[in-house]
């Protein structure tokens, strides 16, 4: 990876895109919510006429012009003061706000003034914007104010929070007086399908909110059908299909860099960076650049908008969307999973090529599964607006980012959609609650110190910081802040939060049996030999400080090993990977201040007893509900059966990939008269199978730590709950 490559402008995406205007008449969907212009223009206009807000969802298949024509009438509307005269159009993405704000301003329709103000026109800001600008900034919400707002399907943290200041901010104007001469009006724009939690959510505030849904949909005249053994030779398929302009590919994430016959560049538009070392704003800003000179583009299904592009002739879309997580309120942990696409889903895809120019003249061929997909037709199956972040992976970051808006509030006043599960919410507040994340509050909670840095620090990053991470890293910066922390610990805690970061599977891999004898001659003196047994996170560490000490790591070109790991039986080294580390570790000293020792001579240092304890109590409490005990006897076959602390439930292991030494573990754990041979470790992944409904062969743990039994004593200490019970479910189903 080149680090220069951070710094690359953003891309003008004039010169991807392409005007959106087309023969109306011919293409009535580019501009379907003309069918319902009169029921907008009146919303819009009571807003004006009546004191208060009003709201209104307008639903309709993706690609029908709510984000380009609709914005720009809307606009024409506030200057003919037929609408409150301030207009906020609120996105998701920078992508989005960039592109959308690029064809209003060629269009005569975008305010160009900053901030919000009393200026007329659209402006158009991202949700993590709009969040700054009302909690953060405390900006002042207008007094005549039209706002327009995408539901996404996936939300992130932020989109959820935009529109929990939207619910709380209509709340309230529904309890003034007509005196105070408020007027708002709100418009949801959504896409492929209605989503019930949201309409839902401004019921409960206003009572009503007004709803359309348009049928109009695209036409679909060149559909070819994906066989089931397309993929053998992808560039052949594409050939047949008519591949000459651009092709975009709807597929998994992965996917399309193991697909052969493809020989060409295939820049990806994911919803998750592939490098854990940029962000994936710039992911997408970068990607999209190097479709200027590619040809094709692998597109997530996850990805929540389409652009534009010139010259599209094909989009195959395969109908699978992965890997993913999901949050699984039967087991209250995040699980990593494949699943079939929705069908709005596919028909975004299929966006790519219904918003080129190349559609009017019928030059786009659409691939999907059509056995899966036969009528292309909306409402045939229940739709989903529960699978973002926000509601999944990064839901402890929600609970704390509400909870820091909305201190003391009761968890059914908070201003946040409902969960699917009504049992989510309470589970993961205790759960913080037990971490010292999270503290009473009047009749409900607020941050503690430790909750506010782990948001301070997940802010000012900038990356895709997993919760575990985050808190590890937090606690380390409290951990200087309050206390004289051992340097040498430091150093390792965050060597230890880089190869979490990016996953110990991603950095090396294991197929046993392997060579132990030759693996711990890599250790330096800093990894104890009590832990040459331990897992994935010490193994990591050891394995990265070996190859950095040798520069295989290293930015520059010298290397003693010319760039080659040791053979080791067993374990391939991804020195790529060890580079992300570098630029990583850097990066997370930076944030928590810490100023690295330039020769690296701290690895070849001894740990003190009590420094092994305080790593070991900093990695317990990090992944504390991802906590898994491994039975007294070891299982036959190449696989171990273990049960999660949180949901007792039976996970499986394959111990064929794990490097953790579970029978010198059960000789550590016995000199410390621990657990009749039984102990626990930490698992960096849930991984959910093919393999039928049996927990025990679904679900498989990945990653796994051993921690000492002792360790956990700290958590009675620390949150008055009893180990293990400070970690199980709230509600039992």
């Amino acid at each position: 990876m080149n680090p220069s490559n951070v710094m690359r402008p953003r891309p003008p995406l004039a010169s991807l895109c392409y005007s959106t205007e087309v023969d109306e008449e011919d293409f009535p969907a580019r501009s379907a919510w003309k069918e319902v212009q009169g029921e907008i223009d009146r919303h819009l206009e009571d807003a004006v006429k009546t004191p208060g807000v009003t709201a209104l969802s307008l639903t309709s298949h993706p690609a029908t012009g709510k984000s380009t024509t609709l914005m720009r009438h809307i606009a024409e509307l506030a200057l003919a003061s037929k609408a409150p005269r301030l207009v906020l159009y609120v996105v998701a993405t920078e992508i989005e706000a960039q592109f959308i704000s690029s064809w209003l301003m060629a269009h005569e329709a975008l305010d160009t003034g900053a901030g919000v103000g009393g200026l007329r026109g659209v402006q158009v800001v991202t949700t993590e914007a709009m969040v700054r600008m009302f909690t953060e900034e405390r900006a002042c919400w207008p007094s005549h104010l039209t706002i327009v707002l995408d539901i996404n399907w996936y939300p992130s943290v932020d989109d959820e929070m935009a529109l929990a200041l939207l619910l709380r901010r209509a709340g309230e104007i529904k309890g003034y007086d007509a005196s105070q001469g408020i007027h708002m009006a709100i418009v949801l724009l959504m896409s492929g399908f209605e989503s019930a939690r949201t309409i839902q959510a401004f019921r409960k505030r206003l009572g009503s909110i007004s709803q359309i849904k348009l049928a109009t949909h695209h036409r679909y005249t060149r559909l070819a059908h994906l066989e089931g053994d397309w993929k053998k030779n992808v560039r052949r398929s594409i050939d047949r299909w008519h591949g000459r302009g651009r092709v975009v590919i709807g597929a998994r994430q992965f996917d399309v860099c193991e697909w052969k016959g493809l020989e060409l560049g295939l820049p990806s538009i994911v919803p998750e960076p592939q490098d854990p070392t940029i962000s994936a704003e710039y992911t997408l800003q970068t990607n999209l650049w190097a479709l200027v000179e590619d040809g094709a583009l692998g597109a997530h299904g996850q990805v929540p908008f389409a652009l534009p592009l010139t010259n599209v002739s094909l989009v195959v879309c395969t109908g699978e969307i992965g890997p993913v997580a999901r949050f699984d309120p039967a087991l209250m942990q995040t699980v990593v999973y494949n699943r079939r696409m929705m069908l709005p889903e596919i028909l975004r895809v299929f966006s790519w090529g219904v918003r080129s120019d190349q559609y009017s003249s019928g030059g786009v061929v659409f691939a999907a599964p059509a056995a899966d997909y036969p009528d292309l037709e909306l409402g045939a199956e229940p739709e989903r607006d529960d699978l973002g972040a926000a509601w999944n992976r990064d839901l402890f970051f929600l609970v704390l980012k509400v909870y820091k808006v909305w201190p003391g509030l009761k968890e059914d006043q908070l201003p946040i959609r409902s969960p699917v599960d009504v049992y989510v919410l309470a589970d993961r507040i205790r759960a913080l609650s037990v971490l010292g994340c999270l503290e009473e509050e009047g009749e409900g909670w607020k941050c503690t110190e430790l909750g506010l840095q782990i948001l301070r620090l997940r802010s000012e990053m900038g990356l895709t910081l997993g919760f575990h991470v985050a808190f590890m890293l937090s606690r380390v910066v409290l951990m200087r802040r309050h206390s004289h922390a051992s340097r040498l610990v430091v150093h390792v805690l965050i060597h230890l939060a880089a190869i979490a970061h990016v996953g110990s599977s991603q950095f090396f891999t294991i197929k046993q049996p392997i060579d132990r004898e030759a693996l711990v001659r890599c250790f330096p003196r800093v990894i104890p030999e009590k832990k040459w047994c331990a897992g994935s996170l010490w193994t990591g560490l050891g394995l990265y400080l070996f190859g950095h000490r040798h520069s295989l790591f290293s930015d520059t070109e010298e290397s003693e090993l010319e760039d080659t790991f040791p053979k080791i039986d067993g374990v391939e080294v991804n020195i790529d990977m060890g580079d992300t580390i570098v630029l990583l570790i850097r990066n997370f000293a930076g944030h928590v201040g810490v100023t690295l020792d330039q020769d690296n001579d701290w690895n070849m240092a001894s740990l003190t007893e009590a420094e092994i304890e305080t790593i070991d109590r900093e990695l317990m409490w990090a992944w504390l509900h991802r906590t898994a005990m491994f039975w007294p006897t070891p299982f036959p076959e190449k696989y171990d059966i273990v049960n999660d602390m949180v949901s007792l439930a039976e996970f499986r292991i394959s111990m064929d990939e794990e490097v953790i030494d579970v029978s010198g573990v059960r000789e550590e754990s016995a000199k410390e008269n621990e657990g009749g041979g039984a102990f626990y470790a930490i698992y960096e992944a849930l991984v959910e199978t093919d393999n039928g409904d049996d927990p025990r062969t679904r679900y498989q743990c990945q990653e796994v730590t051993w921690i000492p039994g002792a360790t956990f004593e700290d958590v009675k200490e620390k949150s008055t709950y009893l180990w293990p019970d400070a970690v199980g479910r709230v509600f039992v189903r």
